[in-house]
């Protein structure tokens, strides 16, 4: 479980970023978009999320045309 500090650390990186991505592409409302990437990313400290950048868990798929990382779950 993060703590309020990584929450908050979590928001405060990627809110902007959010908010830019929105703004350029017509997207919806950035704070649904950060909500749902710090809950399926415990708010930063998914394995996936630190060692992938993988802030929603998506999943390899074989033929998708990138490689995979496998990571463990505790």
């Amino acid at each position: 479980m993060a703590t309020a500090q990584q929450v908050q650390n979590f928001i405060e990186t990627i809110a902007p970023i959010v908010q830019k991505k929105c703004k350029e592409h017509g997207w919806g409302v950035p704070s649904a978009i950060i909500g749902q990437a710090g809950l399926e990313s415990a708010w930063g400290t998914s394995g996936l999320a630190k060692t992938c950048s993988n802030l929603f868990g998506m999943k390899w798929k074989e033929g998708c045309g990138t490689g995979y990382k496998v990571i463990g779950f505790a």
